[in-house]
């Protein structure tokens, strides 16, 4: 659904896909749906942002999540909302998108959402390149291998055919 309606910020679309994703038990269709609501919000930029504030702040309380099992469905929501965010705005550099993802990246309690905003950068941030380095510099280094590989993703989705030497030769120059 999300690649055939790729941008078109369809009302209806959305609708029904973050229900669904609310109704059911399988992850992978929650995933799917989730990343499928990105595609619909491609390039919508301020228009996206009440949709991404939706499915960023789809959380429960941890008393509810510990008795019914609620939270990772709601992490994957989340996690849907940082590629919706990353698509959204694909491109623009905007420092607010930048800031909200570096926070998410950092607070989040759930590994694969940090990892979703660490890569997100790299879509925010492909036509300025040369920032996604030093952006991701101390996230690379993090202790956490989840936010490691989403730098390692922020790296090569941004620095993707530039031959930027810095996004692949060592760090300390070994």
């Amino acid at each position: 659904m999300g690649l055939v309606m790729l941008g078109s910020k369809s009302d209806k679309a959305l609708e029904e896909m973050l229900s669904y994703a609310r109704e059911t038990q399988h992850e992978k269709i929650i995933r799917s749906l989730s990343i499928g609501v990105a595609f619909v919000m491609y390039e919508q930029r301020e228009g996206a942002d009440a949709v991404i504030e939706e499915m960023v702040t789809d959380q429960v309380s941890p008393f509810v999540a510990l008795w019914f099992g609620a939270d990772n469905q709601n992490a994957i929501i989340r996690y849907g909302g940082m590629f919706t965010l990353a698509l959204a705005y694909a491109g623009t550099g905007s420092n607010k998108v930048v800031k909200r993802l570096l926070h998410v990246a950092v607070s989040d309690v759930n590994d694969d959402v940090r990892r979703a905003a660490v890569t997100a950068l790299g879509f925010v941030l492909f036509r300025n390149h040369t920032q996604v380095p030093r952006v991701v510099q101390l996230l690379a280094e993090s202790y956490n291998p989840h936010v490691r590989h989403g730098a390692a993703l922020a790296l090569g989705i941004s620095c993707a055919g530039t031959g930027l030497e810095v996004s692949y030769s060592p760090v300390d120059g070994k």
